[in-house]
């Protein structure tokens, strides 16, 4: 019989920390799936290293989104196990569990869960992994794709001196390889991520990532929809300028995440839709990040919090949300409009 010995930390109500100890005989493998996006990617190759120390065969599995999110969830999402799930939703049927999006915590571990590292005070999901790695895997290299998941998940460009024009048309690696990836989130290619992963896996730095001729191509398909993306949203966007809100209708067009900071730099929020994988209609919410009255009045809003009501996600700065049509979106967004508006501090 297998020895396991468990100890369990609550940190008051932002971490969660449940930690298992294998015997030396364990040599199972561990299927690791993990969100779409920059912080997810990278977290989950620093998650691979996690497992290797501990004497398991970690694989990275495939990357998930918010358009399966409810399926996930619900366990109806097929899953090879024993399995860990890295920066999304909870599945009580998890061997491992690494998060910090406060309206992703669990209320408690289930008995399948051996490792559940939660922090809603972690400003990413790699942050929160990187602390508890080893010594052995904490270089230079991986240090600073971490400061970037920090910096891109709480959308703190201005904080690091990053303007709207550095962030629309970047010169900073970190910065492309978002775009990159923002690029592939839509086009949806299992492939394409599990390949980037297996590059940080073995400590390639963003500029190696950026030597890679399919990530530069995404990048050049980004930036080729980029005025487009711009005049566009400017035409179907409206802003009201006693709110601080900006609602947009980018599913029929192409759509930039930032742009609207351009097109209305005195905005607070920006609320809108946008056509997705799979054809679906996402919400899309964002603080302005290069306002600095946006935290101030959005103090009381947790974007997160809110989009979790409709099935969807996200942290204090931003969130989407999946639905399959365009008319529940709409009515979804215009109640979700009238809840932030409420809560603004002005």
């Amino acid at each position: 019989m297998q020895e396991i010995s468990l100890s369990i930390k609550k940190n008051k109500s932002s971490s969660f920390i449940l930690n298992f100890t294998p015997n030396n005989n364990m040599k199972n493998l561990v299927y690791i799936y993990y969100h779409m996006d920059f912080d997810g990617l990278v977290s989950s190759a620093l998650a691979y290293h996690f497992f290797k120390e501990r004497g398991f065969i970690p694989q990275i599995e495939r990357p998930i989104d918010f358009n399966i999110k409810s399926l996930w969830e619900k366990g109806r999402i097929n899953v090879r196990k024993p399995f860990a799930i890295v920066d999304f939703s909870y599945r009580k049927d998890a061997f491992a569990y690494f998060d910090h999006h406060s309206p992703n915590k669990p209320s408690r571990a289930s008995p399948e869960t051996k490792y559940l590292f939660f922090d809603k005070e972690a400003k990413s999901c790699a942050s929160l992994i990187f602390r508890i790695l080893g010594d052995n895997n904490r270089n230079e290299k991986r240090s600073e794709l971490v400061r970037w998941c920090d910096i891109i998940d709480t959308v703190s460009y201005a904080h690091e001196g990053i303007s709207i024009q550095d962030q629309l048309y970047p010169k900073e690696p970190a910065i492309i390889l978002s775009k990159s990836l923002e690029t592939a989130r839509i086009e949806g290619k299992e492939r394409f991520w599990n390949s980037l992963s297996e590059k940080l896996i073995k400590n390639a730095s963003i500029e190696e990532i950026l030597e890679d001729e399919e990530v530069l191509e995404k990048y050049k398909t980004y930036m080729k929809n980029q005025e487009g993306a711009l005049c566009q949203l400017k035409s179907n966007s409206e802003y009201e300028s006693t709110k601080g809100i900006v609602t947009y209708d980018a599913t029929k067009n192409e759509w930039s995440r930032f742009g609207l900071a351009a097109i209305y730099p005195d905005s607070l929020v920006w609320i809108g839709l946008i056509r997705t994988q799979e054809n679906l209609v996402d919400i899309s919410i964002c603080q302005n990040p290069w306002n600095p009255k946006s935290q101030e009045a959005l103090e009381q809003t947790h974007i997160g919090d809110i989009l979790k009501k409709y099935g969807g996600g996200g942290n204090k700065f931003r969130g989407g949300v999946h639905f399959n049509s365009h008319k529940k979106a709409k009515e979804s967004m215009c109640k979700i409009k009238k809840h932030i508006t409420k809560n603004i501090i002005r």
